[in-house]
């Protein structure tokens, strides 16, 4: 079947002239058996092929993992290059005004892509609402679909009308059918990238004990508050794991999760106490929390350690002239985050969705 893409914008959503010229654009596809992409959109990159269809400013990007469709198209343009250093994306594909194609359509293809862990959504409305939840449904139980909705305030909704055509609905009604079809609604942007990184990269948690390595103690604090806030608790080590844990602790250590180095821990400790989290029956992932200005000193050192399908993820407060550590580490396959309440957050959002595409699989 052929595919038409129309990224000019200038039609329904400029008004009466507009929508009629879209009318005659439906007519001529629908007459000769096409299906259309758009139009006022920015087109589809396909990095798996080596496919831009696009008038996005992409710079050369690495095969990835995630697929995203997006109903805007210079916002999924950004991400892709903004994002490229510390996220891989597989296929990207903008939807404008939809007039053919829909979110469904690209969610549908994207779950049966091979080369696809992982579906991001940007959306500003709906159609079709019950073949999307219907389509969503069967998605997830095989890869997480993170969704994050335009217009969810009555000004915001008026600005998606004159934006891409769309009616963004009642907000309720959106979190309903997310929740109903297993899709993880994220907050904002930041929530987003987050969730994508952690999903692409890391493991599920094999279970809501965690634990919390960090250089101070205030910062282990926020994390336990984190976890408890959001479902999710410390684990406690075995009692043979605590001792051998006693012995890689400076004396003055008194905690043993949160794990408080105080300052003082270097590559070594941290790996010997990595590995006594990857033992214990009890911890379903970890977070490290790792100080910024010697974080360099930490990448061969994480590299090197088997996790045993456990994730973990890293919280640095990142300022500017660490960046290129950052980059190390994502590239590596860590995810940092620049607080540890959202490190926390992503792993609670990860274990409820293991704990549904389990109960999925067994019904």
């Amino acid at each position: 079947m052929k595919i038409i893409v129309v990224e000019t914008a200038g039609f329904a959503e400029t008004g009466a002239d507009g929508k009629a010229a879209q009318e005659r654009i439906r007519e001529i596809i629908k007459a000769h058996g096409c299906r259309l992409l758009g139009p006022n959109c920015s087109g589809v990159i396909n990095t798996h092929v080596g496919n831009v269809q696009s008038i996005g400013l992409v710079e050369e990007v690495e095969k990835g993992n995630i697929g995203m469709t997006a109903q805007a198209g210079v916002y999924a343009a950004g991400i892709l290059t903004g994002l490229r250093h510390v996220m891989n994306f597989g296929i990207v594909a903008t939807i404008g005004n939809k007039m053919d194609i829909s979110e469904t359509d690209i969610l549908e293809y994207l779950g049966s892509d091979d080369h696809i862990d992982v579906v991001a959504m940007y959306m500003e409305d709906v159609k079709s609402g019950r073949r999307f939840i219907d389509v969503a449904s069967e998605v997830t139980k095989k890869k997480p679909v993170i969704a994050l909705k335009g217009g969810r305030t009555a000004a915001g909704t008026k600005v998606v009308s004159s934006h891409t055509a769309s009616l963004a609905g009642n907000d309720e009604i959106n979190s309903a059918a997310f929740r109903q079809s297993g899709i993880i609604r994220a907050r904002d942007n930041e929530h987003l990238f987050g969730l994508l990184k952690a999903f692409a990269r890391q493991p599920l948690p094999r279970g809501d004990g965690i634990l919390v390595i960090t250089y101070t103690g205030s910062l282990g604090v926020a994390a336990t508050d984190t976890l408890y806030l959001n479902g999710m608790r410390l684990a406690e080590l075995e009692p043979e794991l605590k001792e051998r844990l006693k012995g890689i602790l400076p004396d003055y250590v008194t905690s043993l999760n949160p794990v408080d180095y105080s300052f003082s821990m270097d590559a070594e400790q941290l790996r010997k106490t990595i590995e006594l989290g990857i033992v214990s029956e009890d911890v379903g992932g970890l977070i490290v929390v790792l100080q910024g200005e010697i974080l360099g000193s930490f990448v061969d050192t994480l590299r090197s350690i088997d996790y045993k399908g456990k994730p973990i993820l890293s919280c640095v407060a990142v300022k500017e002239f660490m960046m290129e550590d950052v980059i190390l580490m994502e590239k590596a396959g860590f995810p940092v985050y620049s607080t540890v309440e959202m490190a926390a957050e992503i792993l609670a959002d990860m274990y409820r969705y293991s704990l549904r595409k389990d109960r999925q699989a067994q019904a």
